[in-house]
């Protein structure tokens, strides 16, 4: 059962890998960047809740910066 799960975690994995490259590969990065722009914001919203629920301090929430979020 653990294999067939871990099968289907790398097949997964590595899916999401050859479309984000087709993607990328593609488009133009600006579209690109739009279309995944919402779901980055989501994903640093996110931890920026875990923090919250959890107590952690805040001291900034950057969503989009050189060297990323």
């Amino acid at each position: 059962m653990y294999v067939a799960l871990l099968v289907w975690v790398a097949v997964a994995t590595l899916l999401s890998y050859v479309i984000e490259r087709l993607w990328s590969d593609y488009t133009p990065r600006r579209y690109f960047r739009c279309v995944l722009a919402p779901g980055a914001v989501m994903h640093e919203l996110s931890h920026l809740a875990a923090c919250l629920l959890t107590g952690a301090e805040v001291g900034r929430v950057v969503l989009f910066g050189p060297s990323g979020g």
